[in-house]
C-alpha cells in the first residue's frame, strides 16, 4: 500500500464550528484513503490560518518536507491547500520531482496522470480567480458597512446590537450568565473539556453559528476584550 499523508486547514472560528470543518475534512480524506486503499499515516491540521501564505503554516512545511517518492498528499479542496496558482505549481513541482503525488477531493484531481497534472494546474487558477472575486467583494461588503456606520465583523457571545443596528453593543443577559459561569469554573481550576460537559449536562446551547461547545470557545470567552461604545471591556 502506498504511503499517504492528509492535510486539513481552517482560517477561521466560524470554520472550526462549521463551514469546512477540520472534522470534515478529516472524515472526507479518511474516506478517500480507505476507499483507495492507501496507508493513511498521518492528518496535518493548521488551525486559523490564512490560505495565502504558505510559509506560516508549520504542519503545511512539515508534511511537505517528510514526503518520499510514491507518497501521496491528500486534502478536501484546493482552497484548503493553496490560493494562489502559483504556490499550487510550486508545490506540486516539488512533490513531482520527488515523486509524489497531489489529490484533491472535492475537485477530483489526481496528479499521477499527465492529464491529472494539466486539469490540477487549470483548475488551481480559476480557483484563485474565484477567491480574489469572493475576496473583492467581502471588501466591498466592508466598506458598505462603514459607510453606513453599522459593525464590522461577527458580534461576540454574549452581546447584541443596540436597537439591531449601529455598533454599540449591549449586554444578553441569559448569555452573560453563561459566560460567568464558565470564567467562575475556570478559575475554581475546571478545564475546558470539564466544563463543556457541565454545559451540555444542563442543556446550554452553543453560541448560534456552532453546532456544539468547543474547547476554543469556552476558552476564547473568558479573554476577549468587548468594543462597547469605543471601550474596551473584558469579559
Amino acid at each position: 500500500m502506498n504511503k499517504c499523508y492528509g492535510y486539513v486547514r481552517v482560517s477561521t472560528q466560524y470554520q472550526v464550528d462549521d463551514g469546512f470543518s477540520l472534522e470534515f475534512q478529516e472524515k472526507e480524506i479518511r474516506n478517500y484513503a480507505e476507499y483507495k486503499k492507501l496507508n493513511l499515516v498521518k492528518i496535518f491540521y493548521d488551525r486559523g490560518k490564512s490560505g495565502r501564505e504558505i510559509k506560516t503554516r508549520k504542519e503545511l512545511q512539515e508534511v511537505l518536507n517528510i514526503m518520499e517518492k510514491d507518497d501521496v498528499l491528500i486534502f478536501y479542496s484546493l482552497s484548503r491547500l493553496v490560493r494562489k496558482a502559483k504556490d499550487f505549481h510550486n508545490i506540486d513541482e516539488e512533490l513531482r520531482d520527488r515523486g509524489c503525488s497531489i489529490v484533491s477531493i472535492k475537485e477530483n484531481l489526481e496528479t499521477v496522470t499527465t492529464m491529472g497534472k494539466a486539469f490540477a494546474g487549470i483548475t488551481a487558477v480559476f480557483a484563485e480567480l474565484e477567491s480574489n472575486s469572493t475576496s473583492d467583494r467581502v471588501k466591498e461588503g466592508m466598506k458598505m458597512k462603514k459607510e453606513k456606520g453599522e459593525r464590522l465583523g461577527r458580534i461576540p457571545y454574549g452581546w447584541k446590537l443596540s436597537n439591531g443596528k449601529g455598533t454599540d453593543l449591549i449586554e444578553v443577559p441569559e448569555e452573560q450568565v453563561v459566560i460567568n459561569l464558565i470564567k467562575k469554573m475556570r478559575e475554581e481550576g475546571n478545564t475546558a473539556v470539564k466544563i463543556i460537559k457541565h454545559l451540555e449536562d444542563n442543556g446550554i446551547p452553543p453560541p448560534k453559528l456552532s453546532k456544539q461547545w468547543r474547547p476554543c470557545t469556552v476558552l476564547n470567552m473568558v479573554k476577549k476584550e468587548v468594543n462597547i461604545k469605543g471601550r474596551q471591556i473584558k469579559e
